[in-house]
């Protein structure tokens, strides 16, 4: 798999453009619009493969967790994309079939991004204790590991890179979905039409805001910390809210219910470690009406872990938001 994608990021992909929060130029939305978009699909790693060869049961529910994703995210594309009309869902074979033909390509996968950082491993002589010895120095030993994976919805193709982190390692319908609209929503948003040719995203969320004084905030009762109960957030949030269950927000994604939104948290590389990012969403259509997450930097804390909870805090920020309070 990764030897297949180094070859088409030679033929296909000289440059490319990285964003956090993916900011389209006019040039990226042209590309995609006239070019191929292929929806990539899972494809059993070779590694895991080998080493399931003698389980198996463990290889049977390895395959079928593929498929079953597979069929998923086929169904989200066909039901619910809509930046081109001109998609194709394949491997990574038909991609490089494509890529060799000469058409102009882009590539939309459920991907991975991976953070590695030195980790200690021990010592150069384990049985002396660490530091100055009568023989030297005693040092520690390190290798390279990967210590943090983020699932991602990847977009790319020549001269763009586009990313939206998803909130589980392994994402249901309702994450893919979550990703889908929130990057169709900036890709639509940066379409360049008369009406936002000259307006900024981040304007465009601070007026979306106002619209969750009448909607309804749908919170997930996992995501709030200790303390938030509905009467405690009433107090700080006096907008329209239900305190519910994942499933509750899940079947609101996936049925486009109209008038309510849904707060995603989820996790973003910060240094060696992570932050989280809080966005909340419309359920119909992945509009965006917020974003936050804060700049920080983790040196060699790759187990370190910042703003994974909804606290009162964090709706009095949203409240303030809403009310055009930008500095919070």
């Amino acid at each position: 798999m990764y030897i297949k994608l180094i070859i088409l990021s030679l033929i296909l992909f000289p440059s490319f453009l990285f964003s956090q929060f993916p900011i389209p130029t006019e040039k990226n939305i042209n590309t995609i619009l006239e070019s191929v978009t292929v929806i990539l699909l899972e494809e059993e790693d070779k590694d895991v493969l080998y080493n399931f060869r003698n389980k198996p049961e463990k290889l049977k529910n390895y395959k079928q967790e593929i498929s079953d994703r597979n069929k998923v995210w086929q169904s989200v594309i066909e039901n619910h994309w809509n930046f081109n009309s001109n998609f194709i869902i394949g491997t990574y074979d038909d991609l490089l079939l494509l890529g060799q033909s000469g058409k102009n390509v882009t590539i939309l996968q459920i991907g991975l991004y991976k953070d590695f950082s030195f980790v200690a491993t021990g010592l150069e002589d384990p049985s002396k204790p660490a530091g100055v010895t009568s023989t030297g120095i005693n040092s520690a030993t390190y290798s390279l590991a990967n210590t943090n994976e983020i699932t991602t919805l990847k977009l790319w193709g020549s001269d763009l890179a586009f990313e939206i982190y998803l909130p589980n390692s392994s994402p249901t319908e309702s994450d893919m979905l979550y990703g889908l609209m929130q990057l169709q929503y900036i890709l639509h948003f940066h379409n360049f039409t008369p009406e936002t040719k000259n307006k900024s995203l981040s304007l465009q969320i601070k007026e979306n805001a106002r619209e969750l004084k009448t909607s309804t905030l749908l919170i997930d009762k996992s995501l709030l910390a200790a303390g938030c109960t509905e009467n405690s957030i009433s107090k700080v949030y006096p907008y329209p809210f239900k305190i519910v269950d994942k499933q509750m927000i899940a079947n609101a994604v996936i049925n486009r219910h109209e008038n309510t939104a849904f707060i995603q948290i989820t996790e973003i590389p910060e240094g060696d470690g992570s932050s989280h990012a809080h966005t909340i969403s419309g359920t119909a259509d992945g509009k965006i009406y917020y974003y936050y997450a804060k700049d920080f930097f983790f040196y060699r804390t790759p187990k370190f872990k910042y703003n994974e909870k909804i606290k009162l805090k964090s709706l009095k920020r949203y409240k303030a938001f809403i009310e055009g309070n930008y500095q919070y």
